[in-house]
């Protein structure tokens, strides 16, 4: 079984002046960016299996 501990993933960005508002607040939308990219890669790591990042839209088709 793989524990918590092995599916830490610590990512380090640097933030860039495109990625700031006027007031040099973060843009939500990168940050949330950054949260898919650990998350995808924690969630590999806890399945040991390849992992897709597939978006919802609420509705059903």
């Amino acid at each position: 079984m793989v524990s918590i501990k092995d599916t830490e993933v610590v990512l380090i960005e640097a933030v860039q002046p495109f990625d700031i508002n006027s007031l040099g607040n973060l843009f939500g939308g990168r940050m949330l960016e950054w949260m898919a990219n650990i998350g995808t890669v924690a969630a590999t790591r806890f399945s040991r299996a390849p992992q897709s990042l597939h978006t919802w839209t609420g509705t059903s088709s």
